[in-house]
């Protein structure tokens, strides 16, 4: 997961994780107001707060898709719930939290047939709704076996602090963990040692045949009778990029399309639906197309990519299930 603050006055941060199944050491926290930048290591709790937390900000989560009409939002224990286009959803930090929060409702329930996606998720926060943000979708395509083996967002931390000398392995400073008091959450104890090793070790594997179609994403159901408030994504995304200046002119967004400022993942988002001509490119020659690092790098093929990749879907199962 990816979480980065729009240049807020203070506490301007910027927070990674890597794959890992540690309620403790999964996730990185980076301020980028410090002179000299260093990595702290901070606790799953606070990491809800800041998703959860009015201040703007981009973010990449992780939303599990299923063909169980039975797994519903009231048996998740890795994901939390947020908004997005103003309708309540679970979202993973990881793909290792999405696959053994999948790995423990089957085994527990004996389900067999299941299968399953694991889409990448863009996300820009927009104005709160009762203190809590209300989340535009960007983008959002499915992840293809070797990414839900592999995925380790701290790439993307090296690449934009590139020019800072950060010591992302805590070989030093290891004294130096960010003292917090969080509340302990009731899952706690459910939680193992487990490292992205468990899911790249055959635990999961693409089924060709499948139909992607059958896929539900994990959303709260209000009461009958409730009134539901319509809200297109594509419109939403492309409202989004059309008055961004206007939405974060205040608050200073972070980086500016000439290349002045420090670059932000914030940029890349905001790339990634906007209108890049198409004339001399083609989705054919986008070449390492699961490396969306390379595409951060230059935005020039972002909107083509994201294309490519949001029509091509992926379904997945657990092996010897």
């Amino acid at each position: 997961m990816i979480l980065e603050t729009l240049d807020i006055k203070q506490n301007d941060i910027f927070i990674y994780s890597e794959n890992k199944f540690d309620l403790e050491k999964n996730f990185r926290l980076i301020n980028k107001d410090d002179l000299v930048k260093k990595v702290v290591p901070i606790h799953f709790n606070e990491v809800c707060k800041y998703i959860n937390s009015a201040d703007p900000k981009s973010v990449i989560v992780y939303r599990l898709l299923t063909n169980l009409p039975s797994f519903k939002t009231d048996v998740i224990k890795y994901g939390m719930m947020i908004t997005i286009n103003n309708e309540s959803e679970v979202i993973h930090f990881d793909p290792v939290f999405a696959v053994k929060e999948l790995e423990e409702y089957v085994k527990s329930n004996d389900i067999v047939n299941v299968r399953f996606r694991i889409q990448q998720i863009g996300l820009l926060s927009q104005i709160s709704n009762f203190g809590k943000p209300n989340y535009t979708e960007v983008y959002a395509f499915d992840l293809e076996v070797i990414e839900a083996k592999w995925q380790n967002d701290r790439v993307f931390a090296e690449l934009i602090f590139a020019f800072d000398e950060i010591d992302f392995d805590l070989t030093q400073g290891q004294n130096d963990v960010r003292k917090i008091r969080v509340e302990p959450v009731r899952t706690t104890n459910r939680f193992k040692k487990i490292t992205v090793e468990d899911v790249k070790n055959d635990l999961i594997e693409e089924d060709v045949n499948f139909d992607a179609d059958k896929m539900r994403k994990l959303t709260y159901l209000p009461m009958p009778g409730a009134n539901k408030v319509s809200h297109p994504q594509k419109a939403m995304a492309k409202d989004f990029n059309k008055n961004s200046e206007i939405e974060y002119g205040k608050k200073g967004v972070a980086a500016q399309s000439n290349g002045e400022g420090k670059k932000t993942f914030a940029s890349f988002l905001k790339n990634v639906k906007s209108d890049i001509p198409k004339q001399g490119t083609s989705v054919e020659n986008i070449k390492n197309r699961g490396n969306v690092i390379d595409l951060f790098k230059s935005s020039q093929h972002v909107h083509q990519y994201v294309v490519a990749r949001e029509q091509k879907h992926i379904v997945l199962k657990l092996k010897n299930e």
